[in-house]
């Protein structure tokens, strides 16, 4: 886009105010300029619109007037210009913002995947564990396919497992159909590095019951 076509474009938004002038289109050129720079683009300071909105007003205003009626008119379309300038610089502030949210979410994922397969109680059973460290314990979200629901007055358990014995990190049914479970770790995983699944009895104690129906390695 050139000076001639981006000038007429923030004009166009605004034909009621008044016809173009010389200080539309140095505005456009300056505007222009300004989303050309990387740093625009950059992860945005708390008072980026503030400093956008100074560095505009600091710049001279051409075409003073030579009357108060005329004054009127001008100053009408400099402030229609600069509520303009103000939106769409608020906009791309806004849009940076997303973008840097976007490059950080990319750059903290530091989840990991693993398979879990079902065992001879389960054998169609199957599930994705991924796993992630928080700051208040290992989150396990387990992606169950094909785990047949737990029969009323029993439930599922799940539990990590290490030389030390098991822990466990949460409990479900599955009555509603395949599901992901959100699982939660207190311990290390590279001390409790195999998850398992077993079919609990209501009633039936804090103990594992043995019956395991899902297991695999997720501490890698």
């Amino acid at each position: 886009m050139n000076e001639d076509e981006f000038a007429d474009f923030l004009e166009d938004g605004h034909r009621s105010v008044g016809h173009g002038d010389e200080s539309t289109r140095d505005t456009a050129v300056r505007f222009r300029d300004l989303l050309a720079d990387d740093a625009v683009w950059a992860e945005p300071s708390p008072t980026g619109v503030d400093d956008l909105l100074a560095a505009i007003d600091a710049e001279p205003r051409a075409g003073a007037a030579a009357g108060a009626a005329a004054a009127r008119p001008a100053h009408s379309r400099a402030r229609s210009r600069r509520l303009m300038l103000v939106a769409v610089a608020a906009g791309v502030v806004a849009l940076a913002g997303v973008a840097g949210v976007l490059v950080r979410s990319a750059d903290d994922d530091t989840s990991r995947t693993f398979a879990v397969a079902g065992t001879e109680l389960a054998p169609d059973a199957s599930a994705v564990a991924s796993v992630e460290e928080t700051g208040s314990g290992v989150a396990i979200e387990l992606d169950v396919s094909d785990l047949p629901p737990a029969e009323p007055g029993t439930y599922y358990q799940a539990w990590v497992k290490g030389p030390d014995g098991l822990v466990t990190v949460g409990t479900f049914h599955m009555r509603g159909g395949d599901d992901t479970v959100d699982l939660w770790s207190g311990v290390a995983l590279d001390r409790y590095p195999t998850l398992t699944v077993t079919l609990q009895q209501e009633g039936g104690g804090q103990d594992s019951s043995g019956q395991v129906v899902l297991s695999g390695d997720i501490g890698g």
